[in-house]
């Protein structure tokens, strides 16, 4: 997994020529830097990377450093993930994930919990045509996140997954 953060973080590429057929940039904020791609890293296995950006003459370059975080996802079958992190190189956090192969999945209700299973926060995110959701948190409240309870939606309102 490594060897996927390294390779990919020493390339340079512009928006509309990617670094090789493997990766795609799923999900990107220019304002705040962050950015979420995927890597095929086997077949029908991708890897999902959460990380900052920066840019110069019209190129992106992905930072290193700690506070990476990736996923492994399996693309062929149901699957969903839901995750609450920190972005590299920044003051920002980040509730990210994807869904796939849900039908009519349309978006995700969020709800991260402290220790006590108090409420710190509640949204309702969509997915993006590359069944990606990034919401930024509002400050101080990933140092309190003890775990977090999500709901996948359909376009009728039913819950298709909850966790």
């Amino acid at each position: 997994m490594l060897h996927y953060f390294l390779l990919f973080f020493q390339c340079l590429y512009s928006k509309t020529e990617p670094v090789n057929k493997n990766v795609e940039v799923l999900f990107q904020d220019d304002t705040d830097k962050i950015v979420i791609f995927s890597s095929r890293n086997k077949p029908n296995k991708t890897l999902h990377i959460l990380n900052s950006f920066s840019k110069t003459d019209g190129k992106y370059k992905y930072e290193t450093g700690t506070g990476e975080f990736a996923k492994n996802v399996d693309i062929e079958g149901e699957y969903e993930f839901l995750k609450v992190s920190k972005v590299t190189n920044t003051s920002n956090s980040i509730v990210w994930g994807a869904v796939f192969n849900y039908e009519d999945a349309e978006k995700i209700s969020y709800t991260p919990l402290d220790v006590n299973d108090n409420i710190l926060h509640q949204s309702t995110i969509f997915l993006t045509e590359k069944n990606t959701v990034a919401d930024k948190l509002p400050q101080g409240i990933y140092e309190k996140v003890d775990e977090i309870h999500y709901q996948v939606i359909d376009s009728d309102e039913n819950v298709i997954v909850e966790w």
